[in-house]
């Protein structure tokens, strides 16, 4: 569902090597790792249900992480990608390396990104290409801004996030970031690649994302690139997710316009 792209996404811009940034993956799929001496993570891949290396259905096949060996730390100080023979490989998003820098808490404060020569390049994010990312924090360690810059040294894109009093996730902002001939910064709302401006998350009393609604930039109801302003998630009494239900204001506030049981297959309801 959302949240977890959502948390995939944090994690992948944060520099979170816990796992390869994916989850869609081939038939059968599951990661494979290699820790070294000290317990660390420095290889992960995907492999099928017979132990083969197979490349998931982005195209990424598996990540090397290296480290800081002057000071045995636990942080990686870059992932490299990789194809199924171990040799670095440019990935789908056009970059092989991508370089960590941290602050003195050990929070992930820039990212840069290289080709598998070394060279600086631009990541590929949607239709944004960016080839350093800095990432900001409140007062809680919490992410709560994204800033992109293209080769030039120039800002593209920041989002922003707010979270509840419990820490979880109020809702996300775009804003596309334009640089004036005096060399003043000029901040003005953007839409994202889904075509909204924010999206709000609603949770119940035990943090479980519930809703997720697309608001513009004056706080209304936006449809997304899918004709969506709302989607709700349901779940049974084990937590676990059975259903989502997408809404488009303009027709109904309360009847979705589409449904997807996920112990049957999609129903189109409109």
């Amino acid at each position: 569902n959302y949240e977890i792209q959502m948390f995939v996404l944090l994690c992948c811009y944060i520099g979170y090597i816990v796992a390869i940034n994916h989850l869609i993956i081939s038939d059968g799929a599951m990661l494979g790792s290699v820790q070294d001496n000290l317990d660390r993570v420095i290889q992960q891949y995907f492999v099928d249900k017979n132990g083969e290396r197979v490349f998931d259905d982005y195209g990424f096949h598996g990540i090397k992480i290296n480290y800081n060996e002057a000071s045995n730390e636990l942080l990686a100080s870059e992932t490299c990608y990789i194809d199924d023979k171990d040799d670095l490989c440019n990935n789908p998003q056009r970059f092989c390396v991508e370089q960590l820098q941290y602050d003195t808490k050990g929070r992930v404060i820039w990212q840069s990104y290289l080709d598998k020569n070394r060279v600086v390049v631009e990541k590929k994010d949607g239709v944004y290409f960016y080839s350093k990312l800095k990432i900001g924090y409140n007062e809680s360690d919490k992410p709560d801004n994204l800033t992109m810059y293209n080769l030039s040294g120039n800002i593209l894109k920041r989002i922003k996030y707010s979270y509840n009093p419990n820490g979880s996730l109020h809702d996300s902002s775009f804003h596309e970031v334009k640089i004036s001939r005096n060399g003043q910064i000029e901040r003005k709302s953007r839409s994202d690649e889904n075509s909204v401006h924010k999206i709000k998350y609603i949770h119940d009393n035990h943090g479980v994302l519930i809703c997720q609604e697309y608001l513009d930039e004056n706080g209304n109801p936006q449809e997304d690139s899918n004709s969506y302003s709302k989607i709700c998630y349901s779940y049974n009494d084990s937590g676990i997710l059975i259903e989502q239900a997408f809404y488009n204001f303009k027709k109904s506030e309360t009847h979705p316009i589409y449904k997807i049981c996920f112990s049957t297959i999609a129903e189109n309801i409109s």
